[in-house]
């Protein structure tokens, strides 16, 4: 069975699951999810107990695992690491590509001075999207009226706007993800 991953800047962990959910239900087969949780070396061996205990045809791991190859008639192993070993998204969950695009059409619009509020710096995500935001104002000649941490917390992100100056006049904000954007 050939499963198409998702791929590009908007692939996400749920889009790899549908695409792999729907190609195994045609094959006749079932899938179920099971989140291992715990440090990488407990991810691992919880996922070898799966592979071992006969009653599994094949892992798919959105993080990466370390595992062995199989051998003939072993279960199948696939590792697509959309999460470093810390669980933050990577590759292209952490890619920023949309957001000079976004960008450039609110510029085109009329948006001038932007706002960012951003991630927290410890995810690969957060960095990318702040430095593409930057990219972006210097490349298109805006007015960054700022950078703000806010550590994935909406709570931050809403005093951050509604703390700004009445003469600062943002007229536009990007956020580094949905929860920041509410």
């Amino acid at each position: 069975m050939a499963v198409r991953l998702p791929e590009g800047p908007t692939a996400s962990s749920g889009d790899v699951l549908r695409g792999v959910s729907g190609a195994v239900r045609e094959a006749g087969f079932t899938v179920d999810v099971v989140a291992l949780g715990g440090s990488p070396d407990e991810r691992r061996r919880r996922a070898l107990d799966l592979l071992g205990s006969g009653l599994f045809e094949g892992v798919l791991a959105l993080t990466p695992l370390g595992l062995p190859v199989p051998g003939a008639g072993a279960p199948t192993v696939v590792e697509f690491p959309l999460y470093d070993d810390d669980l933050h998204g990577i590759g292209e969950l952490a890619t920023a590509a949309p957001i000079r695009e976004l960008m450039a059409r609110l510029a085109a619009d009329g948006h001038r001075r932007f706002l960012h509020l951003a991630g927290s710096y410890e995810h690969e995500s957060a960095c990318a999207r702040r430095d593409a935001y930057l990219t972006a104002v210097a490349e298109l000649g805006l007015d960054d009226r700022g950078v703000v941490e806010c550590h994935w917390d909406p709570a931050v992100a809403m005093h951050a706007v509604a703390d700004l100056p009445a003469d600062e006049r943002v007229t536009a904000v990007i956020a580094a993800n949905d929860l920041l954007a509410l």
